[in-house]
Formats: structure tokens, sequence, C-alpha cells
């Protein structure tokens, strides 16, 4: 195995080897997340209820000097399994959300403050839920990129190596 890795090093560069490496500890971040973002609408459920929910914005100065308006949620519900009380602010497990203003207004609007939620959370972990279980559509996009990715590096280190 020292070998082999010997091997690699020598027959690219380092930073090659290391990009190469963080796209695959990437991947299995992703896949570890979306597996379980997956299986999130199998887990149980109680009624929790919306204690925050507003469009908070906030300026930035983007790298042309120009001011940007990014829109945040600020967003937390509460529920209560066997007897005791949590808190979250997680809408999904994995997700892709700008910061838009349509989106913030369209979360705020769909869970306004004491409105009652579905809440979906992990029975080994109850802290770790959800209001929306399963993967948004936007993730696919992350797949596509992952998988190009990968698939060219291993065609360049493949023809590199032998």
């Amino acid at each position: 195995m020292i070998d082999l890795i010997n091997t690699v090093i020598a027959k690219t560069n380092m930073a090659m080897v290391l990009v190469y490496v963080t796209l695959w500890v990437g991947f299995l971040w992703f896949l570890f997340s979306f597996i379980n973002a997956f299986f999130s609408n199998r887990w149980p459920s109680v009624t929790g209820k919306v204690i925050k929910s507003k469009v908070v914005e906030r300026d930035r100065i983007a790298s042309g000097g120009h001011k940007t308006t990014l829109y945040d949620i600020d967003f937390e519900y509460c529920f209560v399994v066997e007897g005791k009380e949590y808190k979250s602010k997680r809408i999904r497990l994995f997700h892709v959300y700008g910061n838009s203003k349509k989106f913030s207004k369209f979360i705020t609007t769909k869970y306004p403050i004491g409105a009652d939620v579905t809440v979906f959370f992990k029975s080994s972990k109850p802290n770790k839920s959800v209001i929306q279980p399963g993967v948004s559509s936007g993730v696919f996009m992350f797949i596509v990129f992952f998988m190009v990715s990968l698939g060219s590096m291993s065609a360049v280190f493949y023809h590199k190596l032998f």
C-alpha cells in the first residue's frame, strides 16, 4: 500500500493529489448526508410550533465594490419528545438554499410565528429534526458536479499512472 502511495505521489504533483483526496472526502460526506436526508421522511413525527420566523436583510460589499443585499431566515421551532422540549432551526437536512428575498419570504409566509408544524426527528437523536423531510431538488446539481469531477480526476490519475 505504501508503494502505491509513493508511486502516486511520484507520478503526480502534490496539489493534484490533494484536490483528488478532497473531492473524495467531499463526496463521502455528501453521500452520507444525502442518505440521511433521503430517509428522514421515515422518521417519527410530532407536532411542533414555530417560535421565530422573519427575513433578515444584511448588506455585503462584493469584490467589485458594489453593495449586495443578502436575505437570511431567522427561523426556529420547538417540539416535545417524551416529555423533553427541543428547539431547532433546521428546515431540511441536506438542502440548497439561496440568499434570495423570494425564497426567504416563501419560508416565513409558509411557516409564520405560532403556526403548527410537523416535525420529523431522528429517534436516536431527537435534537436532529426537520420540518421538510427528504431531499430538495437542488441537491441533484451537486451529484452531477461530484460525479463529473471525480470521473475527470480519476481519468487523469489513471492516465498518469498507467
